[in-house]
């Protein structure tokens, strides 16, 4: 297989392994599926500037397929593990800068396949591919450098940003689009990513699988309680007076339960007669 892929067995690490052991138990050529697909990355500062559509307006002009589309929450640990070179000669200052921008919001992954080749398939060509799609794409993409980028290029479609705030990231080749496959996806959304990809039919659209995604509205319904949270019968329980360390001082909204035997809130030691509230039941 490293042969095909052109690199050396130093360059295989944990997260090449993963993907490959996810596609062979799929019944899928790992190098097969890897020249095929690529990876688009949205960063967070894409996010921020809306650069989402019209990434998805030069990706159909181009003649690229999205296969499928994740929303991921982006950390320090994930920007290392991505760019493992570049961060080696990055400076302590861009390094800190890195960490801020990557956790501004969640970010976007895209699977990318060739919309050609697809019709090549279907049509019952020969195996195989004249260029991976990665490569295409990495070199379609655009330079890091906003001076180098050329119209037609998709950095150049989204806007002049800085070095730094690059908006997009693909793989350079197949090689990095197992690894990073497993960098971007845990276990278990890489199994449901590829066996959808594998299985074929209609991109799948965003789905928030992180902890940070925002959770549904909580009601009366999906909590279980006689009123929606937020309400009084959901807030903690007060403790009563009686049962309160003395001289603290803490309002209470309900009467006193019937432990007390009285209507009326007991005095509190140390304090004037006139904080005893009377309630009527």
């Amino acid at each position: 297989m490293l042969d095909r892929l052109h690199r050396p067995a130093a360059d295989v690490d944990t997260y090449v392994i993963e993907s490959v052991g996810h596609l062979r138990r799929l019944g899928v050529d790992p190098v097969d599926f890897a020249e095929r697909h690529t990876l688009l990355l949205l960063k967070p500062d894409a996010i921020v500037a809306r650069s989402v559509e019209p990434t998805l307006d030069w990706l159909a002009e181009a003649g690229y397929r999205v296969a499928h589309a994740e929303r991921i929450t982006a950390d320090r640990h994930l920007a290392r593990a991505m760019w493992r070179t570049s961060w080696i000669t990055a400076s302590a200052e861009r390094r800190r800068l890195a960490d801020l921008l990557v956790g501004v919001c969640d970010a976007l992954v895209l699977v990318i396949a060739d919309a050609a080749d697809d019709a090549h398939a279907d049509a019952g060509a020969e195996a195989g591919v004249a260029e991976p799609v990665s490569v295409r794409l990495t070199r379609a993409k655009g330079a890091t450098d906003p001076r180098r980028r050329a119209p037609g290029e998709l950095r150049h479609a989204l806007g002049v940003h800085s070095h730094l705030l690059n908006l997009v990231h693909t793989p350079d080749d197949p090689f990095d689009v197992l690894r990073e496959l497993a960098i971007v996806f845990d276990e278990r959304t890489r199994e449901r990513v590829l066996a959808g990809i594998t299985a074929g039919g209609e991109p799948t659209a965003p789905v928030p699988s992180h902890p940070g995604s925002t959770p549904a509205p909580r009601t009366a319904a999906s909590t279980g309680r006689r009123r929606t949270v937020g309400s009084w019968r959901t807030r903690r329980r007060p403790v009563w007076p009686h049962r309160r360390t003395p001289g603290t001082r803490t309002r209470m909204r309900r009467p006193c339960c019937t432990a007390c035997g009285t209507r009326a809130w007991p005095p509190i030691p140390g304090r004037s007669s006139s904080w005893a509230r009377t309630y009527s039941r």
